[in-house]
């Protein structure tokens, strides 16, 4: 007669979202050209030790607050033998990207379909000098003693310091 095959199959039950850690750029640095981003993913939801590949993609998220923003891939560059993936992406912000504050949010999936609690940074694209304006003393006006110096200062970004230099006029 008839037999019975049985067959054991292995799964995997896996509910936990992986762990995005962004390792560059950090919140609140300025750029004026490329964007190198590097974050470290670990999918600690599956009971072996996590080998490269256990994640199925990762994004990166370029967004402000008059951009609803594009979504981008990012290459996993990962080392063998490593309990993390390690992931690269760069973005060249010479391509219609303004001046100003933008978000970078990092979007990693699992094989189960788990998606991080995205993790991002706020960074500032800043091509543009700041505008300066000395609003006192003025020119050419005689002081006396002690005085205060007023400037105003406006960038699209942020302004990080400012200096100012006093000169009696000679060439230094």
């Amino acid at each position: 007669g008839n037999t019975n095959t049985t067959v054991n199959v292995t799964i995997t039950i896996d509910n936990t979202k992986p762990h995005v850690t962004i390792v560059t750029p950090t919140t609140n640095l300025n750029f004026s050209s490329s964007i190198v981003i590097n974050a470290t993913v670990r999918d600690s939801g599956v009971s072996y030790a996590v080998a490269a590949g256990d994640i199925a993609s990762v994004q990166y998220y370029l967004s402000n607050n008059t951009w609803s923003g594009s979504l981008f891939t990012m290459t996993n560059t990962s080392a063998n033998g490593l309990n993390f993936d390690y992931y690269n992406a760069t973005n060249d912000t010479n391509v219609n990207l303004a001046d100003g504050r933008y978000n970078i949010t990092i979007i990693a999936t699992d094989y189960a379909g788990n998606v991080n609690n995205s993790q991002n940074v706020t960074i500032g694209i800043d091509r543009t000098a700041p505008a300066v304006s000395i609003i006192g003393p003025t020119t050419n006006q005689f002081i006396k003693g002690t005085f205060n110096i007023t400037a105003e200062v406006n960038d699209a970004v942020w302004v990080k310091s400012v200096w100012y230099r006093i000169s009696n006029g000679t060439a230094a």
